[in-house]
């Protein structure tokens, strides 16, 4: 909604939305990886790594440093 008025909140917004939709993907190949028994590993990375780095971006945020989030799909 404010993204026209800033350009920090759009920036922030498009990169959240990157990293949940790069995570989304991570988490279904690890599905599909899971008959091969390496996907419960990867999934279990995947949770943990997204649940880690969301912390660390809203502490960035907070402190109103814009945060690339590492290993992203940049979509948008």
């Amino acid at each position: 909604m404010k993204k026209d008025q800033s350009r920090y909140l759009d920036t922030q917004g498009r990169e959240l939305l990157n990293f949940q939709i790069s995570y989304f993907i991570y988490a279904m190949i690890s599905v599909v990886l899971v008959a091969a028994l390496i996907g419960i590993v990867l999934l279990l990375a995947v949770g943990v790594a997204s649940l880690v780095l969301t912390i660390i971006g809203i502490v960035k945020a907070a402190d109103g440093q814009v945060y690339r989030f590492p290993l992203c799909i940049r979509l948008f």
